[in-house]
């Protein structure tokens, strides 16, 4: 016979949590390690464009 742990048909179920994680970094830090043109991309993607490709 084996134990399952958790298991349990008489415990309530889990309640699903509808608030988001909370922002650890901020967004100059957050783009720190990424490459130059990564960096430029999300620029291009503030300012709205425009875009070297249609998609």
């Amino acid at each position: 016979m084996a134990l399952l742990s958790g298991c349990n048909a008489d415990a309530p179920a889990p309640k699903a949590s509808l608030v988001s994680p909370a922002i650890t970094q901020s967004a100059p830090r957050a783009y720190a390690g990424l490459p130059a043109e990564a960096i430029d991309t999300l620029a291009l993607i503030k300012r709205g464009g425009p875009f070297p490709y249609r998609k």
